[in-house]
């Protein structure tokens, strides 16, 4: 598989979207390539991007919402046309997204198996042969033959995974789909996509995990406005990404932030922040934080009276995961509530060691009393954290100390 110089154009508005798609169809009927001008109204959704791809090999496509991730997948698996450049897929091809969307909601499960595998290219005998791999695949149980209407949205997208997966493609294209299912059911599908892999079949995965970029990937393209930002190893380009995803160098003060939230006609806060940064326990402010190495997050605040019991909580999410939440503390849970008294202070939170794996993260710092009551917050204070060699895999550091000893002695030891 190899794609070329691939661009392509889109109009944001559909009068002119509809417009030009009859044009383009009877410049292709005449013979006439698409035009590489852009029109009124449009933008380029990717522009020159190439790559090559081999059997048994893996490409992860990253990049943020918006960057050209999906429309390139869609040129890749014959969906749509570039306008300009080529992409050409040889082989039979599995495409892992919008799972379901072709099927029927009147057809029972097993009449929408025969449908969606025959739209993927195979032959009436083929499917018969494979039909109880897949519904055992799927697991469906005896919901296979109830129409595909009873079915959950999980239940639905089991069965169009394991329909596409069954085909023994030489070509996977995956977008945000493995997510479908338990954690039991993803670990299948991780397996059966190795075992894919080791037959020779190439996989071009777009995920905003990063774990499944890593670890599907041998080598990794980043989009971003349509274009190529960078292309290479997977631990040096997801390093790149996250590091762009993380924009720490312009994060805006608390103070800046909280101010903008409020009306001009609010009254002053009893605890109010005025600045949200990390820094190591010697005080020295830190541009990102290191996975197992001590650091210490600065809330520094302003308060018109004492507060006895302030509750300091913080909310983690982790950006390279999709928002995932990964850290809510708070210091009254902790049975650790805090004394204020009047005037300019600092609340810290220390981490001893930080245990976040590398990535970009967004804290939520929220200034409380007991009784939940809110005397001010910080929706977004966002952060990096780095990792030293063949972390970029890990969603957390665990500190550890490794060791070995005879079973004498620790049968000694125990005596």
């Amino acid at each position: 598989m190899m794609a070329h110089g691939v661009s392509k154009k889109f109009a944001r508005r559909l009068r002119y979207a509809m417009s030009y798609g009859v044009v383009d169809i009877i410049r292709e009927l005449a013979g006439k390539d698409r035009g590489a001008q852009l029109r009124r109204g449009e933008f380029w959704a990717l522009k020159d991007v190439s790559l090559e791809l081999r059997r048994g090999s893996g490409i992860g496509l990253i990049g943020p919402n918006g960057s050209g991730k999906t429309t390139f997948l869609r040129i890749l698996s014959g969906l749509i046309k570039p306008d300009e450049g080529e992409a050409l897929v040889r082989g039979r091809v599995a495409p892992l997204f919008a799972l379901g969307a072709a099927f029927n909601p009147v057809l029972s499960g097993r009449e929408n198996i025969y449908l969606n595998m025959a739209m993927l290219g195979l032959g009436e005998r083929e499917i018969a042969s494979s039909l109880d791999e897949v519904i055992d695949f799927a697991e469906i149980g005896d919901a296979i033959e109830a129409p595909l209407q009873t079915y959950s949205s999980g239940m639905t997208a089991r069965l169009g995974f394991a329909c596409a997966i069954m085909t023994s493609p030489d070509v996977v294209f995956i977008d945000e789909v493995l997510a479908v299912g338990d954690m039991r059911f993803r670990a299948k599908s991780y397996r059966k996509l190795a075992e894919l892999r080791g037959r020779g079949a190439a996989v071009v995965v777009v995920s905003h995990s990063m774990n499944a970029i890593l670890s599907m990937s041998d080598h990794v393209v980043y989009l971003r406005d349509g274009h190529v930002a960078a292309s290479g190893p997977p631990t040096d380009v997801v390093s790149r990404y996250e590091n762009d995803m993380s924009d720490v160098s312009s994060s805006i003060s608390a103070h800046d932030q909280t101010l903008r939230s409020r009306s001009r006609n609010q009254a002053p806060l009893e605890v109010a922040i005025r600045e949200v940064y990390l820094a190591q326990e010697s005080g020295e402010r830190l541009h990102e934080a290191c996975a197992g190495r001590d650091a210490v997050l600065h809330v520094r605040y302003i308060a018109s009276r004492t507060v006895d019991d302030l509750h300091f909580a913080v909310l983690v999410r982790n950006l390279s995961h999709g928002g995932e939440l990964v850290l809510n503390l708070n210091s009254g849970r902790d049975a650790q509530p805090l004394r204020i008294d009047p005037g300019e202070g600092v609340l810290c939170l220390h981490f001893r060691p930080l245990v976040l794996g590398p990535g970009a993260y967004v804290a939520k710092v929220v200034l409380a009393d007991a009784t939940f009551y809110i005397f001010d917050a910080l929706e977004e204070f966002r952060f990096l954290v780095r990792g030293e060699a063949n972390m970029n895999e890990c969603l957390v550091f665990q500190p550890r100390v490794w060791s070995a000893r005879p079973v004498v002695s620790a049968l000694l030891d125990h005596g």
